[in-house]
């Protein structure tokens, strides 16, 4: 992994810490986690949370600090849906 991929790595991470609630999950999916990323490759990053309903202020508490931080680093985030953990089931 390249010295930047780990530092966008690292403040997804620190942003995530922060603002998963507890239960969530995070799933890093595409070329980023195959490592067949470019160096115009996005991060695909699927969010998975812990709650019967999902609301507006989910997306506003997780996916905003996650945009923000790609918008500081100048890189592409893509967080296409959240789900709930049940979902599947």
């Amino acid at each position: 992994m390249k010295k930047e991929q780990e530092h966008i790595l690292a403040a997804i991470r620190k942003c995530l810490a922060k603002n998963l609630p507890a239960g969530g999950k995070a799933i890093l999916f595409g070329s980023q986690a195959k490592g067949t990323a470019r160096d115009d490759s996005d991060w695909d990053i699927l969010i998975i949370l812990d709650k019967e309903e999902l609301l507006p202020s989910d997306y506003d508490n997780v996916t905003y600090p996650l945009t923000m931080v790609g918008w500081e680093l100048w890189w592409g985030l893509q967080i296409p849906r959240f789900y709930r953990s049940n979902i599947f089931l």
